[in-house]
């Protein structure tokens, strides 16, 4: 049978926050990797190696996965809601976030971009008004959150349409299911990259803010996670990924992934591309099935761990930034070691997002980020 409609996974929702804290430390490791992005928002004087390959790592699946499970939920919620309902929840809890985060906070990460890359003084009002709707745009992180009620509004009209969301009884094999997302999306990945770098940016309409050669994927584990709820995935009865079987794959193919850096990938354009397409979408695929499947199995101790933090995932991802931000700003100037920066950093924005989530922020409102979870 597929999970109840009300039924949270407790595993899941230690697995969402953990991919929240995946991307803080990723965020934080940016500002002291080798060969930081000249864009990035902070930029200290002590670089590491290290952080360069914990980047490229993390770079490859959280969001992959936190895809996966906003799909996986989509099913009951949309069962329990209807159409109208189910809309209506995602634009409070998903869309006013967004624009509130697009529109009020978006801006102060470009001008950063822009003192980076530009080096040159303008005032805030001056850059709001003509370079930030120019090539200076962004939407920092919360371009999540707008591909997210895109997806979501996609899924509504397929439900809609098709008047069916429950479990279906029909065996239909998993593995061509999941080869054919593995196998679209690293298509779709290579295919991009040959007409923009696959690390660059497209602004559709100042709405939709993604990176082309990761869309298809996102796309791909999105329904994957729809089709898993499907077919009763992660239930008593249901079907499990042995998490120890894919761990080792996983493993294996991030490891490839650090040899590919270290030797440059000097095998020629093509080769080049066709490689990054492969362990990219590899790792983001094999990465959604160990980890789901080990926070399932070990739920009840994972749970326990995150317990204290899992209710407020959205709102910390929704503060993250800029909470890590000023911290690493203040940090800089300080003469002491950029790994215990890095290790504070972190620290002190999840307690503050934590703090800001819990006691502050009124949790009674659905469109106010931590008040209740995105799915």
């Amino acid at each position: 049978m597929a999970p109840e409609e009300n039924k949270r996974i407790p595993g899941f929702d230690a697995l969402r926050f953990f991919m929240v804290l995946l991307v803080i430390v990723m965020h934080a490791s940016m500002t002291f990797m080798e060969y930081v992005p000249r864009w990035w928002y902070v930029q200290d004087d002590q670089k590491y190696l290290f952080f360069t390959f914990l980047v490229i790592l993390l770079d490859r699946f959280p969001m992959t996965l936190l895809f996966f499970l906003a799909g996986y939920f989509s099913p009951p919620s949309f069962a329990r809601r209807g159409f109208r309902s189910f809309l209506t929840d995602k634009v409070k809890r998903i869309g006013f976030p967004w624009l509130a985060g697009v529109f009020l906070v978006a801006p102060f990460f470009a001008y950063l971009s822009y003192e980076n890359m530009v080096h040159r003084a303008v005032s805030i009002g001056e850059f709001t008004g003509k370079l930030f709707f120019g090539e200076f745009y962004q939407q920092a992180h919360y371009w999540f959150l707008g591909v997210l009620l895109f997806l979501f509004l996609l899924y509504s009209l397929y439900g809609f349409m098709a008047g069916k969301t429950a479990a279906s009884k029909n065996r239909i094999a998993r593995t061509p299911v999941i080869a054919a997302a593995w196998i679209v999306s690293i298509a779709a990945y290579y295919m991009s990259s040959t007409i923009k770098h696959a690390d660059s940016w497209l602004n559709i309409g100042y709405v939709l803010y993604f990176q082309p050669a990761r869309a298809a994927g996102y796309v791909m584990v999105f329904a994957l996670g729809i089709y898993a709820y499907k077919k009763s995935w992660y239930t008593q009865n249901g079907w499990t990924p042995k998490w120890v079987f894919w761990g080792v794959i996983d493993a294996v193919v991030m490891g490839f992934s650090v040899v590919w850096v270290m030797i440059g990938g000097g095998f020629g354009e093509t080769a080049n591309r066709a490689v990054n397409s492969f362990l990219y979408n590899t790792t983001a695929v094999v990465s959604t099935l160990f980890l789901t499947g080990l926070f399932y199995r070990f739920q009840k101790k994972l749970g326990k761990l995150t317990e204290w933090f899992s209710p407020y995932s959205y709102g910390i991802y929704w503060l993250h930034s800029i909470a890590l931000t000023v911290i690493l700003r203040a940090l800089k100037p300080l003469a002491i070691a950029g790994a215990v920066k890095w290790f504070v950093s972190i620290t002190a924005t999840l307690v503050i997002c934590q703090t800001a989530c819990k006691y502050i922020l009124p949790r009674r409102r659905p469109g106010v980020p931590g008040a209740r979870r995105v799915v």
